[in-house]
């Protein structure tokens, strides 16, 4: 499993079972561009006019010779007032964004997993990003079948990175050449109660044990600018979960969103994350290198966010 890249700011809802996080929140599906941030424009728009009125009538009056210090003052007043409330109000009208970010989606095992859990199930009030780069991925499982059934989500068909670019994604070894769901690992079932998945070890790192010779050019975004992007607030309440599972890739990124120039990270109420040192010869650069990472990782987190943000292992 492998992440992938970008997509624009969508802003859609689905929510989180395994993270054990309480939400009594009814199931809704959306899929466009989300109605909350619409809302967040008309209610700005509409609060700009009134402020934009109330000066209007400042300038009026002078210009008509009528200067009345009282009236003018109370016009100000009215000026002042809109636009140093003009934020609170947003926040009181516009419910927290609650996001769940899967990096590494596969045919959405994952998802289904947290959707179908007795206990803190994805919700209507989530948006649920589900990324993967793989085509085997997007032509059996992760299609227009799946948005149709699954309308909160957001299918992002480009592998997460710390930069954009185009890369070699190499497919996991017997699996090259797919032209049926049951010629995948298990038959082709995407079971959410399993740890096993159909695309197998598939990445883009051609050092990985799992993967074969054969590789397909796949567009990688700029994961950190792309959750900056989405907008999240910790002033407006909004929530972010995040699971990464994408065969070696993880380090690269995650030690973008540590970077001093993003603080984006530090919203994530849960990080579950699948660790690679294992695809690698012991004792070789990469394996060494994933094992120091992953060792360190918490520790930094918690320095850069100035609190302690539980981080999960996958799987």
């Amino acid at each position: 499993m492998l992440f992938v890249g970008a997509s624009t700011n969508h802003a859609q809802r689905g929510v989180v079972s395994f993270w054990n996080l309480n939400n009594n929140s009814h199931h809704r599906a959306t899929i466009t561009d989300g109605s909350k941030s619409r809302a967040r424009l008309y209610w700005k728009e509409a609060l700009f006019v009134l402020w934009a009125m109330a000066i209007v009538g400042v300038l009026l009056d002078s210009f008509r010779g009528i200067y009345d210090p009282a009236r003018v003052m109370m016009r100000q007043q009215v000026a002042m007032n809109i636009t140093a409330t003009n934020h609170n109000h947003l926040q009181k009208l516009v419910e927290p964004r609650k996001v769940f970010v899967d990096l590494g989606a596969n045919c959405g095992n994952s998802f289904l997993k947290l959707l179908k859990s007795k206990r803190d199930a994805l919700t209507y009030d989530w948006e649920a990003y589900l990324w993967e780069p793989s085509p085997q991925m997007m032509q059996f499982f992760l299609n227009d079948d799946f948005v149709k059934t699954y309308p909160q989500v957001t299918i992002i068909p480009k592998a997460a990175g710390a930069r954009d670019e185009t890369l070699q994604l190499y497919y996991n070894k017997g699996q090259e050449n797919v032209s049926d769901k049951s010629q995948f690992k298990d038959k082709g079932v995407c079971d959410p109660k399993s740890i096993q998945n159909p695309s197998g070890g598939t990445s883009l790192l051609k050092e990985s044990k799992a993967v074969g010779t054969v590789s397909v050019a796949v567009p990688v975004v700029d994961f950190a600018k792309w959750l900056k992007n989405l907008g999240l607030q910790q002033e407006n309440g909004d929530r972010l979960l995040l699971k990464i599972d994408v065969e070696g890739a993880e380090l690269e990124i995650l030690d973008r969103l540590l970077s001093d120039e993003f603080d984006d990270i530090c919203l994530a109420e849960k990080i579950n994350i699948e660790w690679h040192e294992g695809l690698f010869p012991k004792r070789s650069p990469l394996h060494v290198k994933h094992q120091e990472f992953k060792k360190s990782f918490t520790v930094r987190l918690q320095k850069k966010c100035n609190r302690k943000i539980p981080v999960g292992y996958w799987h």
